[in-house]
């Protein structure tokens, strides 16, 4: 039995860094995605538009 909890402690560990790391990539992914989709805005809308339109189409 001393063998199973520090496998638990490693494993809820484990997890908690995965949900940690996971969080950051989506907050991360989020802001740069709102960089560009701000500079596409100011170079040329028509881009952005058109390629919203073909993503949501498939």
């Amino acid at each position: 039995m001393p063998q199973m909890s520090p496998m638990n402690w490693g494993f809820l560990f484990i997890t908690f860094i995965f949900i940690l790391i996971c969080s950051m990539i989506v907050i991360y992914f989020n802001v740069f995605t709102q960089t560009i989709i701000n500079q596409m805005n100011k170079s040329s809308t028509n881009i952005l538009t058109s390629l919203s339109h073909k993503s949501w189409k498939w």
